[in-house]
């Protein structure tokens, strides 16, 4: 989505033309997207768009080009974040957009952008989120072997004026590498260990590496990244190409040249709408004509040709009039080009334990089934003990109005905890059932006439049946699946539509038509004491998932 000139937000869904009637008809009849009073995305799905293209692929197609005209956030569709968005964008315009010229890069900057700040030219830097998933053993919604990102970062310098109570500031890092923690771990074991180059430590000697965190997928890019992304074909995707290369370009001499971030930064077509009409307009004005100062001529040289004899406009005594080409000839050649100087990326290392917001993407089973539990955990924003003490702050933007809807009604002898459950529109319950910790969907049928069923720690999803006598726990049951009578499955996934026959006793195991696989539960299992798994253990790595760089060598 991009910032537009009209003064609000345009928000683009970019997907692949098969699934494009499955979003609309969600935008048009689910009632939790139709609401007026949220703004109305438009879908792009250009037609050589398919499930596996990049990030970074996709925002070279044409349509997608076209629809960024200023600066955009980038967000990914499987993000559950807590955090509120405007102190996100207030912290990176504060640091990074160049608010009165204060990134301007001055002399690396051409032609009239001289006079122009970093907020006209072009050339603010960005801010990536980065989020702990050592969590689990503390009771978060972290599981183990989740996917973690390697990150190695310095220090922001300290404003002069302190941030003020609850800014993100303490927590902003300047990144100069990042990759996936598998790409390092394979790194590492094809070269013998973890290999840095001296520019690195040449120019930040107090390197940060941490491998517990993960990429959020959230960026706040300034306008020129999409002309980086665009000249750059070999980018696949944002984390790994786009954020990685970028990073490592601000310290590696002559890989900005490589990237072409020069062209970038000189390319008018890089300008959004307003800033081209304003630099046109300045190329109209005649500053010298505007110019009340005038000069005292200047002594008569020992060559008279050697100044334009045709000059009749007076100009202060401090500006020197153009030497004639003879003298131009005379003259040593210009000093080599300084380094292009390329703005930074930051990253906003969000904190793990509480009362931190929730930051996590969602896009493996286990992380579905955990972090609808916490969001289930969240009270209600009808009860008056959820805004005690700090007010409507506290809410958050995940809770639900009643964590029992109205139209379901509890039999007797149920077992339903409010505080841990959350239930949807008519769902159908039945006595002597014990539900604990559980997400269940509308339209559900939990237990039978003479007996209920068991469940602990949940996710049931629209129209999902289980019968009578069924016990299941930790289980993901897909919509309108169905459980046999005196089931007993543990840790299962059971895949949309799919009918599990009575009796079945299961634990880590998917359950779909043709698929015959485990997996599911392997984030569960005891594999070590410590209740910790091997994602990012190395022999350097301290309890926080960071070590410090040492020695460095070139690669």
């Amino acid at each position: 989505m991009h910032q537009a000139d009209r003064h609000y937000i345009d928000i683009y869904l970019i997907t692949s033309p098969e699934t494009r009637p499955a979003l609309e008809a969600a935008l048009s009849q689910n009632p939790y997207l139709t609401n007026p009073s949220l703004p109305r995305p438009e879908i792009i799905s250009p037609k050589d768009l398919e499930l596996t293209t990049g990030t970074a692929e996709l925002f070279r197609f044409n349509e997608v080009q076209k629809a960024i005209k200023s600066d955009f956030i980038v967000l990914p569709c499987d993000i559950v974040c807590e955090l509120n968005g405007s102190s996100l964008l207030e912290t990176w315009m504060t640091m990074q957009a160049g608010l009165g010229g204060a990134s301007s890069l001055g002399s690396y900057t051409h032609g009239v952008d001289k006079m122009l700040s970093a907020e006209l030219s072009g050339r603010r830097g960005g801010l990536g989120v980065w989020y702990q998933t050592k969590d689990a053993s503390e009771g978060g919604v972290g599981v183990k072997k989740e996917e973690t990102d390697f990150i190695a970062s310095t220090e922001v310098p300290a404003p002069i004026v302190p941030a003020p109570v609850g800014s993100l500031r303490s927590h902003i890092r300047d990144v100069k590498l990042a990759m996936p923690t598998a790409v390092l771990q394979d790194k590492m074991e094809e070269e013998q260990g973890l290999r840095v180059r001296h520019a690195l430590l040449k120019k930040h000697g107090n390197i940060k590496m941490m491998t517990s965190h993960r990429d959020a997928h959230i960026y706040f890019f300034p306008y020129w990244v999409k002309d980086m992304i665009k000249r750059n074909g070999e980018f696949d995707n944002l984390s790994e190409d786009v954020v990685g290369w970028w990073a490592k370009s601000t310290w590696q001499d002559g890989l900005a040249e490589k990237l072409q971030l020069g062209e970038t930064f000189g390319n008018n077509k890089n300008k959004t709408p307003s800033q081209s009409k304003h630099l046109d307009s300045m190329d109209t004005i005649d500053l010298a004509s505007l110019s009340s100062t005038g000069y005292a001529k200047p002594p008569s040289p020992q060559n008279d040709s050697e100044y334009p004899s045709n000059i009749s406009t007076p100009f202060a005594s401090r500006v020197r009039l153009p030497l004639s080409p003879k003298a131009v000839d005379s003259q040593p050649p210009p000093p080599p080009q300084k380094p292009l100087n390329v703005p930074s990326i930051l990253g906003y290392l969000h904190p793990a334990h509480p009362p931190a917001s929730l930051i996590r993407r969602v896009d493996t089973v286990a992380l579905l089934l955990n972090v609808s539990l916490a969001l289930a955990k969240l009270p209600s924003t009808s009860d008056p003990s959820s805004t005690s003490g700090t007010g409507s702050a506290a809410i958050s933007p995940f809770s639900h109005k009643d964590k029992l809807h109205s139209t379901t009604s509890l039999p007797p002898q149920l077992t339903l905890p409010a505080t841990t459950n959350l239930v949807d529109a008519n769902v159908t319950l039945f006595s002597k059932s014990t539900i604990n910790e559980c997400v269940i969907a509308s339209n559900c049928v939990l237990g039978g006439e003479k007996t209920g069923v068991r469940l602990n720690r949940c996710l049931l999803m629209d129209g999902a049946v289980v019968e009578a006598g069924a016990k299941l726990d930790g289980c993901v049951l897909g919509r309108r699946c169905k459980i046999g009578a005196d089931c007993e499955l543990r840790d299962c996934y059971v895949q949309e539509g799919f009918v599990v026959a009575d009796g079945t006793k299961a634990k880590g195991e998917v359950l779909a038509a043709g698929v015959d696989e485990s997996g599911f539960g392997d984030e569960y299992d005891d594999e070590d004491e410590d209740g910790e798994g091997d994602e990012g253990s190395y022999d350097e790595e301290d309890e926080d998932g960071e070590f410090e760089a040492e020695d460095a060598e070139d690669e």
